[in-house]
């Protein structure tokens, strides 16, 4: 018997998980203290974090323990899409100004792991740097001329 009768003695359990339909078993090993269940599959990526981008959403997270294969998202609830094989997912073809939740899952070579908590944000809100910067002097003057960047939610005002 394993339990509190032997203080001194250390052993070693192996133990299955044998689900009803499935004849492969989970063994895992211990040494000490009482039998724990195998974990059927990887736990789900946390601490996500959303940068926002023109029509894009790249999410940073902090990666499940296990051998990892890949990572799906599933946007407001939709069906689950690859999403890469590291951190960050970029989660594309969005439409700027809009709200969309973000969930993440880790694949396995033999399972699909629990999504994430849902992440919010909303891409296309910060604007971006001006492009092709041309600068030109003449007669003590300096002009300068540049492609604006993408706006975001709201007009640029100033340069």
């Amino acid at each position: 018997m394993i339990g509190a009768h032997m203080p001194a003695t250390r052993f070693l359990a192996r133990f299955g998980v044998v689900a009803a339909v499935a004849a492969a078993m989970a063994f895992t090993s211990i040494t000490g203290g009482p039998p724990v269940a195998a974990s059927p599959c990887v736990l789900e990526p946390t601490s996500l974090v959303a940068t926002v981008g023109y029509r894009q959403l790249s999410i940073a997270f902090v990666a499940p323990l296990g051998t990892i294969t890949g990572y799906q998202s599933a946007v407001d609830g939709g069906s689950w899409v690859s999403a890469g094989t590291a951190s960050p997912a970029v989660i594309g073809t969005l439409v700027n100004g809009t709200s969309y939740s973000v969930a993440l899952r880790a694949l396995t070579a033999t399972c699909t792991g629990s999504p994430s908590l849902p992440i919010t944000a909303t891409p296309g809100l910060e604007p971006e740097s001006p492009t092709g910067l041309v600068v030109s002097a003449s007669s003590g003057s300096v002009s300068v001329a540049f492609t604006a960047g993408y706006q975001g939610a709201s007009p640029i005002t100033n340069y």
